[in-house]
């Protein structure tokens, strides 16, 4: 017995109905005179080709994000997720996409990569040389960054270490007595509650984060406090004083275990 259905009408065979269609993987077959001309529609199956047999990739894709950058997406075939790295970072993150089985894009994964405007920041940051003449405004710029750092994929290790490199070049000024001479006392109040508010604000950052540089931020953080108790013109700051030993000891509970912060009194 055939397997074609002989269509009367036109005398010729039907190829569409034959018992096995020749559109293969749910492409629909489309019919022409003479009968034995046909075609494949594959839309919607993530094939392509004559009979619908060749696998259909999702193609090379430029997405720019209002906030994150511009992620390349290179073609990938159906049904697998491609990973790209974040164009701001941090190191090590990726944004992943995946291809479904019909060749089309799902909405990507960009969660973890760090936002445009935090990661310009850090990074002009990062550049400045700190001086005499700037430690205050410095500090007073790292202050408000380290608290608009407010995204997860914001607080992480790259901006972490910038935050320690901030903290130890501050310090290593700090301990020169000329330099602090020449600093007034609300200058000196001024960068300590500064520095104060940036241990404070970091310690909502992520334990895996903080943990990396945290001995390196304390150990900042109590030389800067030591140049600044050491001077004569340290006890008028009786306020930074009390805000550092609450804050200081805050910290020790949530984050730095077995550090043990001291300040004068007066």
């Amino acid at each position: 017995m055939s397997a074609y259905r002989v269509d009367w009408t036109i005398g010729h065979l039907n190829i569409c109905e034959k018992a096995n269609s020749p559109c293969m993987n749910g492409g629909q077959c489309i019919q022409y005179s003479p009968a034995i001309n046909y075609t494949c529609d594959c839309t919607g199956t993530g094939y392509e080709g004559i009979n619908c047999t060749d696998l259909v990739a999702c193609s090379m894709e430029a997405i720019v994000s209002s906030d994150r950058g511009t992620f390349e997406w290179p073609e990938t075939m159906p049904d697998s997720t491609v990973h790209i790295s974040c164009p701001n970072g941090p190191s090590g993150a990726t944004a992943n996409r995946t291809c479904t089985n019909n060749g089309t894009w799902e909405s990507p994964g960009i969660e973890s990569c760090a936002t445009t405007v935090i990661f310009n920041q850090f990074k002009n940051i990062s550049k400045v040389n700190i001086t005499a003449e700037n430690v205050v405004s410095v500090s007073e710029n790292l202050t408000d960054l380290v608290v608009s750092t407010t995204d997860a994929a914001d607080q992480n290790t790259d901006n972490i270490r910038t935050v320690s490199a901030i903290l130890d070049q501050t310090a290593i000024l700090l301990s020169d007595p000329m330099i602090i001479m020449n600093l007034s006392s609300s200058e000196l109040s001024m960068t300590t509650e500064n520095t104060v508010q940036i241990l404070d604000s970091i310690e909502e950052w992520a334990p895996a984060v903080v943990e990396i540089e945290s001995n390196n931020i304390i150990n900042s953080f109590e030389r800067i406090i030591d140049a600044l108790i050491n001077q004569d013109n340290f006890t008028n700051i009786t306020v930074v004083e009390n805000d550092i030993a609450l804050k200081g000891e805050s910290f020790q509970q949530a984050v730095f275990n077995g550090i043990e912060f001291t300040a004068a009194s007066i």
